[in-house]
C-alpha cells in the first residue's frame, strides 16, 4: 500500500478525525499524504493544514541553547540560579541550585511535571472559558511544579518546567526572545517553516477533537466560534511552542540529526541517559529522544497538546525521516508506534528517485 492508504487504515484502526505524514529522504525528497476529514466533515484534511506541533518544539529550545553555547553566549553547565534567583518562586532553600541549562534540557533536575495535574489543568480550563486571551505565563507554572515536590536530582524525569526554566534562562543570557533566537539560529536554517503561536490566531490552523479524558474534554474541538484557539498556545511556549506540518517536522529532524547536520550540535543534542518514567530502551539527551525501533534506533521527539498529537524522527539506518501529525491528543504512545511501523513497512527509497 501507499502513504494515502496507509494512513486511512490508521485512522480507520484508532478512531482518530485525521493523520497527514510526511517521509524526507536524505536527497531532498519527500512524500505527502493526508487522510480523514476537518472537525467540521466539510472537506478532506489536507497534508498542507497547519497543527499546533507540541512538544516536538523541545528540539528546537534545546537546539538553540546548544547553538548558543557553541558561539559563546551561554554555557550548558551555567547555574539557572545566575539568572533566575531573583524570580519569586526561586527557593531559598537551595533546591535548585543544582539546576543547569544542561539538566534543564535533559529533564535531569528531578522537577515533577506540572502538565496533566488538576491545578494546572484547571488553571488552562479556567482561561479558557473566562478569558482565552489569557495564558499561563512560565513562572505560574512553574510555581506549580515546584509545588509537586520533586525526585533526586540526575534522574531523567520528563518535566515541561524544565523547559521553561531553559527558555527563560536563554532569554536572560542573551536579553533576546526564545522566538526570535530559534528562527534565526535553527528554524530558517532547517528551512522549516515553523511558527511560534503567540497568538490564538493561527492562519491555516486545522481544528482538532481533544481528549475526552483532558481538560478540555466538554469541548467537541479546540477552534471557537472566533476563529481562534479556544485555550491560549503560548502556555506551551518552550516546551513545544509551533504550528507547523508533517513535512516542516520532517525536515527539522534532518537538519539536527540527518547525515548533514552539523555534528557539534547533533552531538551535545545527544548526551543521552535512560528515560525514568518511559520503557526501556529509551533515552533522552538535550531535547531529543533516542530509542529501538524495528527500524533501527529512531531520534526525534513526540508531542501532545489539546487536539493534536505530532512524531518526528530521523531513521539512521534508512537515513530519512519520518513525521506525522494526528487532529485529536487522544493518541497514546502505543498507537504512535504502531503508526511509525505501518508508515516505515512499506518505506522504498527506490520510490523517491527523482
Amino acid at each position: 500500500m501507499g502513504l494515502s492508504e496507509n494512513l486511512r487504515e490508521l485512522i480507520d484502526t484508532h478512531d482518530w478525525p485525521g493523520i497527514s505524514a510526511c517521509i524526507l529522504s536524505a536527497d531532498g525528497h519527500s512524500q505527502m499524504a493526508a487522510a480523514g476529514k476537518a472537525l467540521d466533515g466539510k472537506r478532506l484534511l489536507h497534508a498542507t493544514d497547519r497543527v499546533l506541533t507540541a512538544s516536538t518544539g523541545k528540539m528546537v529550545t534545546a537546539a538553540t541553547g546548544v547553538v548558543l553555547a557553541a558561539k559563546g553566549i551561554v554555557g550548558l553547565d551555567h547555574p539557572a540560579k545566575r539568572y533566575l534567583h531573583a524570580r519569586e518562586w526561586w527557593p531559598a532553600d537551595g533546591s535548585l541550585d543544582h539546576v543547569t541549562l544542561r539538566t534543564a534540557l535533559q529533564h535531569r533536575t528531578g522537577l515533577r511535571d506540572h502538565v496533566g495535574t488538576d491545578v494546572f489543568g484547571d488553571a488552562v480550563l479556567e482561561r479558557a472559558g473566562s478569558d482565552p486571551d489569557q495564558w499561563v505565563a512560565p513562572d505560574e507554572a512553574i510555581a506549580i511544579a515546584l509545588s509537586l515536590g520533586s525526585i533526586a536530582s540526575g534522574v531523567t524525569l520528563y518535566s515541561d518546567a524544565n523547559y521553561l526554566i531553559a527558555g527563560l534562562m536563554i532569554e536572560e543570557a542573551t536579553g533576546s526572545s526564545l522566538a526570535a533566537l530559534a528562527e534565526d539560529l535553527v528554524i530558517t536554517p532547517s528551512g522549516a517553516d515553523l511558527w511560534p503561536h503567540d497568538t490564538r490566531y493561527v492562519p491555516g490552523l486545522v481544528d482538532g477533537r481533544p481528549d475526552p479524558t483532558g481538560p478540555l474534554s466538554g469541548f467537541s474541538g479546540v477552534l471557537g466560534p472566533d476563529g481562534g484557539l479556544i485555550y491560549h498556545p503560548q502556555t506551551e511556549w518552550a516546551g513545544g511552542g509551533y504550528s507547523g506540518t508533517a513535512e516542516d517536522l520532517c525536515q527539522l529532524v534532518m537538519h539536527l540529526f540527518g547525515a548533514r547536520a552539523e555534528p557539534t550540535i547533533a552531538h551535545a543534542m545527544m548526551d543521552l541517559h535512560p528515560i525514568f518514567d518511559r520503557a526501556p530502551g529509551a533515552h533522552y539527551g538535550l531535547g531529543v529522544v533516542v530509542e529501538a525501533t524495528p527500524f533501527g534506533p529512531a531520534i526525534g521527539h513526540t508531542g501532545s497538546i489539546p487536539g493534536y498529537r505530532s512524531y518526528a524522527s530521523y531513521f539512521p539506518q534508512l537515513d530519512c525521516a519520518l513525521a506525522f501529525v494526528i487532529t485529536t491528543d487522544a493518541a497514546s504512545s502505543s498507537q504512535l508506534c504502531h503508526s511509525r511501523d505501518v508508515l516505515l513497512a512499506a518505506y522504498h527509497p527506490s520510490q523517491f528517485a527523482g
